[in-house]
């Protein structure tokens, strides 16, 4: 058997086909980082590209429509209500306006009191959101006193119309045409279209989005000749400032993202939330009725007035991001304000979207590649987080909407597509692991070795390692006595001590070969002292045979063998079958140390090499310089003792005397050293090593100490 074990060892020195298996060829062998490329492949590029695509057909735009809420309802939030310009004040038709002067329509007589009225406070401008669609044919009175009012203002009064003409042979839908009776018509007044209105034949737009929010509204219509038809705010804006609608298209937008200011939200004594919009608003009756307080008239002075209804059941009404029933005045009062303030929203382009969405979930994707789940959480979570803090500062600081939701779904996505991919594939690979190396691997490196399979070096890998042969010592003269299955019993019984030893010092059992065991220490993980773990280990299986064999019929002892050095360390072998192993010139040497016992009638056997290692943390005996078959070179060899620091006597006294006579030896000094080699003879008759040193010292023929067990 101890013949046979030679060979095999010298074999796998020897074989210069060694095949270090290819992790991406054998189904079995795959690795994490193979996993997360073909997660990268399978699951990242298509949540991409689908997201992508959803976001460019506008499947996703609800999406981005809930995400500027929140931005809206952050700021309102956090930062409060913006402001809107104090000159803006609503002529409110509410309640108490119906309630004193009846229920609407009201006669055209009473616009004209309110413009009478306006016009007494000095206020500048007129808006007025209320539609006269054809005349009064029963009070043509009114009528005229609404014309005789709108022309004291000259060009103070704005009227929406509501009528659904047809342009002139120029193409141009006139003031006259638009007007609805004829002294209106001859008024300098100017007028803006409102939404849901037709204008020269065909239908305008609603500014709702498809969620039926108003988020947005236009400014302008462009008529059948080139011409434009302002809206109400945007109307307003240009008599300010003066410009004609050509002027103002030449300078801002046909449609907006109206930069809602948020509302006010009181809560009253019986618990009750009263939200109110952020603009002042005085009932028209208490203006007609010259009821205003000081401050009220005050407001009216030099101000922008809109005039239009917000009692219930009596206006236009819109959801908007802040409440769900808001008047359409003011729309127009916002699209006044973020004209006059200039800060409308500005969204970024789509081309932005759609790159972040692109970047974000191939950035996720490719982290997930390189570091793990927990990392990922440590870089990618601020990641995230800091693109929504960029996109609340834009929207807060700078009226900017930076959509920012998509990309990071995307990135979501890609992160819980990913994870579970791998979680799916990595759980198959652990399995694998544990099935595969839980043989011959403690439970806490299987345990490394799950969280870490990298660290198998499947494409083979150069360390410092430590490697252990171990056999039973006349095994052939034992299995020649015993029948098969009792044999077999004995055999597995020991096999499974060394096994267990082995592994409770975290060594690598690669592998049986008849009674023998190969392992090895240091690989796949780094052990600092993987030296002393190796010689603790052939120590307790010394024992532990010692215990065992006192009971058996027949008695039993084990060879040890330990070298370290360089080799080479991986997964090797065919493409169907392979095993994690080390090879090289060094692993040689280890088993030739175990048959070296047979000479010195020893058990445990390590090189200098190793001795040098745990030189401090255990007791060895120096046996000399030995050349063994194979190796021109001569190498120290040690007896492994035991546990110790050092101090032989501790251990066994004549270690002591066994020491000196080797220094002795060395330094030429034959009379003393024959003398230690007797005194050792005393405590331990018939070592054969001692017996070869005095037959060497009485030769007088010590050209050399070496050992020469390649003739032997």
């Amino acid at each position: 058997m101890e013949n046979l074990h030679q060979k095999t060892v010298s074999s796998l020195v020897k074989q210069s086909s060694t095949v270090f298996v290819d992790p991406n060829k054998n189904s079995k062998a795959k690795t994490t980082k193979t996993s997360k490329h073909r997660a990268l492949k399978l699951i990242a590029s298509p949540v991409v590209g689908f997201i992508s695509l959803f976001y460019l057909t506008g499947l996703l735009e609800r999406l981005d429509y809930g995400y500027i809420d929140f931005l809206f309802n952050t700021r309102l939030t956090f930062w409060g209500v913006n402001e809107i310009d104090p000159g803006i004040v609503l002529a409110a038709l509410d309640e108490k306006s119906i309630a004193e002067i009846g229920s609407v329509p009201w006669p055209r007589s009473v616009y004209g009191q309110l413009f009478d009225k306006l016009k007494k406070h000095k206020t500048e401008v007129v808006a007025v959101d209320v539609l006269f669609t054809e005349p009064d044919r029963r009070h043509p009175e009114d009528d005229q006193a609404l014309v005789d009012a709108t022309r004291r203002w000259k060009k103070g009064i704005i009227h929406s119309f509501f009528e659904t003409v047809q342009p002139d042979k120029s193409g141009m839908t006139t003031i006259q045409q638009i007007m609805p009776f004829d002294g209106l018509r001859r008024t300098p007044a100017r007028v803006a279209f409102v939404d849901d209105t037709k204008l020269e034949g065909s239908q305008i737009i609603s500014s709702k989005d498809r969620d039926g929010f108003m988020r947005r509204t236009f400014l302008a219509k462009q008529t059948a000749g080139g011409d434009y038809a302002l809206s109400l705010g945007a109307e307003v804006f240009a008599a300010l400032k003066g410009l004609t609608a050509q002027q103002f298209m030449g300078n801002y937008p046909a449609e907006i993202n109206v930069n809602f200011p948020g509302v006010h939200k009181n809560k009253t004594t019986e618990g009750k939330i009263i939200v109110t919009e952020p603009y002042p608003a005085i009932s028209i009756t208490d203006i007609i009725h010259d009821r205003l307080e000081p401050a009220a008239r005050q407001q009216l002075r030099g101000a922008i007035v809109f005039v239009g209804s917000i009692a219930t059941g009596y206006y236009d009404h819109f959801p908007t991001p802040y409440v769900p029933m808001a008047p359409g005045v003011g729309i127009h009062i916002y699209a006044l304000n973020n004209l006059l303030k200039n800060n409308y929203l500005k969204i970024t382009p789509s081309t932005v979207t759609l790159f972040l969405i692109v970047a974000v979930g191939l950035l996720v994707a490719v982290f997930l590649e390189q570091y793990s789940a927990r990392t990922n959480v440590i870089i990618l979570g601020p990641l995230l987080l800091g693109m929504f803090g960029l996109s609340v500062y834009l929207f807060v600081y700078h009226n900017i909407v930076f959509p920012v939701l998509i990309p990071a779904v995307t990135g979501l996505l890609t992160m819980a597509g990913v994870t579970l991919y791998r979680v799916a594939v990595e759980e198959k690979e652990k399995r694998w692991i544990k099935s595969t190396f839980s043989q011959y691997l403690s439970p806490k490196v299987v345990s490394l070795l799950v969280e870490n399979p990298d660290a198998l070096s499947l494409g083979g890998q150069k360390r410092d390692i430590t490697v252990l042969f171990l056999d039973i010592q006349g095994f052939t003269t034992i299995s020649e006595k015993m029948p098969p299955d009792e044999l077999t019993k004995l055999l597995n019984k020991y096999l499974t001590l060394f096994t267990d030893v082995i592994l409770k010092y975290d060594g690598v059992v690669d592998k049986f070969i008849g009674d023998a065991v190969m392992a090895f220490w240091n690989a796949p993980f780094e052990q600092p002292k993987h030296q002393l773990s190796a010689c603790l280990a052939a120590l307790e299986i010394h024992e532990k045979v010692k215990e065992m064999g006192a009971q058996e019929p027949m008695p039993i002892k084990v060879r040890v063998g330990i070298h370290g050095g360089p080799m080479i360390v991986g997964n090797m072998g065919s493409q169907a079958r392979f095993n994690y192993t080390v090879v090289g010139d060094n692993v040689n040497l280890a088993s030739r140390l175990e048959g070296a016992n047979k000479f010195f009638k020893t058990a445990l056997l390590i090189s200098e090499d190793i001795y040098r290692a745990v030189e401090g943390e255990i007791a060895a005996r120096e046996l000399g310089p030995v050349r063994v078959v194979g190796k021109e070179n001569p190498i120290g060899v040690y007896e492994l003792i035991g546990r110790g620091n050092g101090a032989f006597g501790l251990i066994d006294p004549a270690l002591d005397a066994w020491r000196q006579a080797m220094a002795k030896l060395k330094e030429g000094d034959l009379k003393t050293g024959r003398k230690l080699f007797e005194e050792y003879l005393q405590a331990h008759r018939d070592d054969p090593t001692a017996l070869y040193y005095l037959k060497l010292i009485e030769s007088k023929k010590i050209d050399s100490l070496v050992i020469n067990l390649a003739e032997k």
